[in-house]
């Protein structure tokens, strides 16, 4: 009972975390065309 939690917990976090690194991902794109946008 307490594996199978687990495991089911680290594939939740994987998925949070997926999600998150996306975003993270998304806003410093967004950040460097606002840049270059700014600079040019």
């Amino acid at each position: 009972m307490t594996k199978t939690m687990m495991i089911l917990n680290k594939h939740e976090l994987r998925q949070k975390g997926w999600k998150l690194f996306a975003f993270v991902a998304s806003l410093q794109i967004l950040f460097l065309i606002a840049g270059y946008f700014l600079t040019a």
